[in-house]
């Protein structure tokens, strides 16, 4: 066989009841659905998942009917985890020596899953004489950890054993789900990318934190969130990957694969919406749901107040309220209420 698969990489889920575009809970339910597909995918490849942090949204506690969900689907898994903790995970300051609480100790508690976190997991590849060894480093604040654990996973290593290593930071020269693109990072060298592709102790780095899916060279994988979660995220395809062992080449060939799950799009009118799958955005509103999200991640405007919304609007972006210019854009706008 030209390539045989060895492992389906995957992070960033911040599973959470968001209150904009969640009606009926769909925010929270349809990831879960998507959790599930991966899970399947996994099982149907024979396979383990790398989970790479980031299990839930908000890292000091967990709304009740979120942990109800969660803890469900995680329980009804089948496929072997493993996993690191992200930023979202932890509730203090994460470090070696002194390791935050993380929800993935939570939630990640029966025999299926195992983490990765400062220590090395083999397993065996199936239809493959090869050893599959996952090495994880989980989220540090300025990316304390990243380069001596690097190290210390580059050890020499048998000829039989595929190391992948596990992270969630920032990485020099990725490109952020809005376009951003990241120069320098605290604590992480430069030229990051070109050592660890001629690093040939290490067969791969898959990361999470950053949203946008993408391949950086050929030995350094951003797996990026399996779904938008941000307007931010617009246009962007997001899913997970498979790895595969080429034979041939000798090396891990990463395959992505698109969740076709709900996008955030642009449209003109609120009348005739096409369906409601998807999450639409009138072009004068973005800047107030964006707004929204920068002070508390999606949650404190609620979309669903329509009078909210244009009050919002009149305030930061007209200068000013009065009630003939909200009549003025209620009217514009075609809402009712």
């Amino acid at each position: 066989m030209a390539k045989i698969p060895i492992a389906v990489v995957t992070g960033d889920w911040h599973l959470h009841k968001f209150k904009n575009f969640n009606a009926n809970d769909q925010r929270l339910l349809m990831p879960l659905e998507c959790v599930k597909r991966i899970d399947r995918d996994a099982q149907r490849l024979g396979v383990p998942i790398l989970f790479l942090g980031d299990l839930l949204h908000t890292p000091e506690s967990v709304e009740t009917e979120t942990n109800i969900w969660v803890r469900a689907v995680m329980e009804s898994m089948e496929s072997q985890v493993f996993y690191i903790s992200g930023n979202h995970d932890q509730s203090r300051e994460n470090t070696f020596l002194k390791p935050s609480p993380s929800h993935c100790y939570a939630f990640f508690w029966n025999d299926n899953f195992k983490s990765t976190e400062y220590q090395a997991a083999n397993i065996k590849v199936k239809n493959l004489n090869l050893n599959l060894q996952l090495c994880g480093i989980p989220y540090s604040k300025r990316n304390s950890e990243l380069e001596p654990w690097i190290k210390e996973f580059s050890r020499p290593k048998d000829d039989d054993l595929i190391r992948i290593v596990m992270i969630h930071a920032d990485i020099p020269q990725a490109e952020h789900e809005n376009g951003y693109m990241v120069e320098e990072v605290d604590n992480v060298h430069s030229n990051f990318l070109s050592r660890i592709l001629k690093n040939d102790k290490i067969d791969l780095v898959v990361g999470g934190h950053i949203h946008k899916p993408q391949l950086l060279n050929r030995k350094v994988l951003l797996a990026g969130a399996p779904y938008q979660q941000r307007t931010s995220d617009m246009g962007l395809k997001m899913g997970y990957w498979v790895l595969y062992w080429s034979t041939k080449h000798e090396r891990v060939i990463p395959e992505f694969v698109d969740c076709e799950m709900p996008e955030f799009k642009m449209i003109d009118s609120l009348d005739n919406l096409p369906d409601d799958y998807h999450f639409y955005m009138l072009p004068h509103l973005t800047n107030i749901f964006m707004e929204s999200e920068a002070e508390d991640e999606g949650t404190k405007l609620d979309l669903n107040n329509k009078k909210a919304i244009i009050r919002r609007y009149l305030k930061v972006w007209e200068g000013g309220y009065t009630k003939e210019r909200e009549k003025f854009l209620t009217e514009l706008i075609s809402y009712e209420y």
